[in-house]
């Protein structure tokens, strides 16, 4: 009987360890994601499966879907793992999942995305407060991030709220033409040059007219006299086409700048005479 003690002993103290190994594995559960270092923190997460969710045959189960993500995080295959992360949560409904996902958008450099899952995380029933304290610091994080990096937000009507009150500069209209009849104008002293040319040309022909008049009186001889007669009339038609034509440019160009004339603005001042009976002086007048 003494011998047999021994063994006795040493079966009991096998049997209770062995039992306080599955009762520490049942009651610890997995290690939540949003316990451990953000840097590391997909990596080291597999998050714990619901009882009620049971994976149907040939189809994997959402802890070997999180083992893959965790192998497509580390190979920086970013999107990969956001998707199995997501068919994980969708067989396993553990938040840990959506922090895991978080984690992936935030190292990828989707800041919103990474956002929107930590929100979802923190709203999570039943996520400690350790790691619901995590995630709300990630959150504030990225949020300054993105008021940062993003530009203000503008409603569909004008600026974001906080510019409504700022004054906006006021577009002065451009008109469309200040002096409208500038270029009738332009086109009048235009043609009051043309004309003032063509009189003058018609003038020295004119004059070159009555230059070969008084050679021809004075010559005598038939040849010479033919000559001169050819010449005085070639002489007077230019200077009249000449003149004609200068006198109608003239004309039509003082036309066009008296009817095209700017209006004088009205005087501020004036001076005027003004006498009396008993006296005699100048008036000056100033209007507002």
């Amino acid at each position: 009987m003494k011998r047999a003690h021994p063994n006795i002993a040493h079966r009991a103290v096998s049997l209770l360890a062995s039992a306080s190994l599955v009762f520490c594995a049942g009651t610890s559960g997995h290690v939540l994601a949003a316990s451990q270092d953000p840097a590391t923190a997909t990596s080291t997460s597999t998050p714990t499966s619901s009882p009620t969710s049971e994976p149907t045959p040939g189809q994997p189960s959402a802890k070997d879907l999180s083992g893959q993500a965790i192998e497509r995080f580390q190979a920086k295959d970013y999107d990969a793992a956001a998707r199995l992360f997501e068919q994980a949560y969708g067989i396993d409904k553990n938040p840990n999942y959506l922090f895991n996902i978080g984690r992936v958008y935030e190292e990828k450099g989707d800041i919103r995305l990474a956002v929107d899952f930590y929100q979802r995380f923190v709203k999570e029933p039943g996520v400690d407060i350790g790691s619901r304290e995590l995630a709300v610091q990630r959150l504030s994080v990225l949020r300054a991030i993105l008021r940062e990096t993003e530009p203000a937000a503008t409603g569909p009507t004008g600026p974001a709220a906080g510019d409504a009150g700022a004054a906006q500069p006021t577009a002065k209209p451009i008109a469309d033409d200040p002096d409208p009849k500038k270029s009738m104008r332009l086109g009048g002293y235009a043609m009051l040059g043309v004309g003032g040319i063509a009189l003058i040309v018609g003038g020295i022909f004119g004059g070159l007219t009555l230059a070969k008049k008084n050679d021809l009186d004075d010559s005598h001889v038939v040849e010479d006299r033919k000559s001169l007669a050819h010449q005085g009339q070639t002489f007077a038609v230019v200077s009249d086409v000449t003149l004609f034509t200068g006198a109608a440019f003239a004309i039509t160009g003082l036309v066009l700048v008296l009817v095209a004339r700017k209006p004088r603005a009205q005087a501020r001042t004036a001076l005027a005479p003004s006498f009396g009976r008993d006296h005699a002086g100048l008036t000056w007048s100033l209007r507002f």
